[in-house]
């Protein structure tokens, strides 16, 4: 499966839906995805179940399957998780491939930082594959749930609620992920805020993004 799928976190009766971000593998060589950190629950690992379920190919069709859970949460001036996949799972999601909604998987061949005018688009489960430009970096925001980000970049792409933690790319370089967004009240701009992905990797020695053949 690509990254960019949806997924749903479950923990004490409370569903959330949000979007897969890069594939990749961590310091001790085990497949885990990224996504967004308030996306995860509060304490990781939680002190209950958290499971990742997503719909998942099978011999009997799509199935609803528990796939891994939350290995690390950072939601504070950054905005990332880490999901680390089932043993029996890890071989589905090992590869470099992002989804772009009804075309061809796009293939991950690097990573690189965020620029001012550098053409983007994201993968997310509820908006899909859509593209623009990046129109500031070294941003602050103050999301609803009252953390102060630093560090993030701007883009003009449209997203909404579902579609955090999902992949940020230009071209074939994975450049961020999904933290928040959307139309402003008088519905005259479209914004999106999105995590650099070289930050995530600077504070998570020995985790790399999977690219390359798949």
């Amino acid at each position: 499966m690509p990254a960019g799928s949806a997924y749903v976190r479950e923990q004490g009766g409370e569903f959330e839906l949000c979007t897969t971000g890069f594939h990749a593998v961590d310091a001790a060589g085990g497949a885990v995805a990224l996504s967004a950190g308030h996306c995860a629950p509060t304490v990781v690992p939680p002190a209950g179940p958290a499971a990742i379920r997503m719909v998942v190919p099978s011999a009997a069709g799509p199935e609803l399957a528990e796939v891994g859970r939350f290995a690390k949460r950072v939601n504070g001036e950054m905005d990332y998780s880490i999901i680390a996949f089932d043993e029996s799972w890890a071989p589905t999601f090992s590869n470099n491939l992002v989804s772009s909604r009804g075309a061809a998987d796009v293939a991950v061949t690097g990573v690189t930082e965020p620029v001012v005018g550098a053409p983007v688009c994201k993968s997310g489960a509820l908006t899909g594959f859509t593209c623009g430009t990046i129109t500031a970096v070294e941003v602050v925001t103050k999301p609803v749930d009252g953390a102060r980000r630093t560090g993030m970049f701007m883009t003009d792409v449209p997203t909404f609620k579902g579609d955090s933690g999902g992949p940020v790319m230009s071209g074939p370089y994975a450049v961020g992920l999904v933290s928040g967004g959307g139309i402003d009240p008088a519905g005259l701009s479209v914004r999106m805020y999105a995590q650099p992905l070289t930050a995530v990797l600077a504070a998570n020695p020995g985790l790399r993004i999977t690219i390359g053949s798949t």
